[in-house]
């Protein structure tokens, strides 16, 4: 079904869709800086996966519960979700396939050992932050 967007309803996908192209940014930085197996896989999962799938919607019908209704409808909100993890898929893929080449292994099934929990997920975090510096 094709909807009509309004004019400001364009304009903010239109954004959203920037942003979304933006994402390729962390996937490239982290895939030329990071070396170190875990932290790129614990960002994968923790950090984009995570972002995808439960951040990214949460946020967005957040965001439309609180804005204007006429502009952010049911319809909007869940193109703009789609837009938002589309962006964070292409850039999953991209460092997928990285990992797969630099360390011959699949991201997706990688066996974590050491942190866990939300406590670790932030202390893995920080520390890429600050190993992609």
């Amino acid at each position: 079904m094709k909807v009509d967007w309004s004019p400001t309803q364009r304009e903010a996908l239109e954004a959203i869709e920037s942003l979304a192209e933006m994402e390729m940014l962390q996937a490239y930085d982290i895939c030329e800086n990071c070396t170190d197996k875990f932290v790129m896989a614990k960002t994968y999962h923790y950090v984009y996966k995570k972002g995808k799938d439960k951040e990214i919607p949460r946020q967005f019908r957040a965001m439309a519960a609180r804005e204007n209704r006429e502009v952010w409808t049911p319809e909007l909100t869940e193109e703009a979700i789609r837009i938002a993890q589309e962006g964070i898929q292409c850039k999953m893929d991209y460092v997928r396939v990285h990992f797969a080449r630099t360390f011959d292994d699949d991201i997706e099934t990688y066996g974590f050992r050491g942190c866990t929990g939300s406590a670790g997920v932030l202390l893995i975090v920080a520390l890429g932050g600050l190993l992609l510096r």
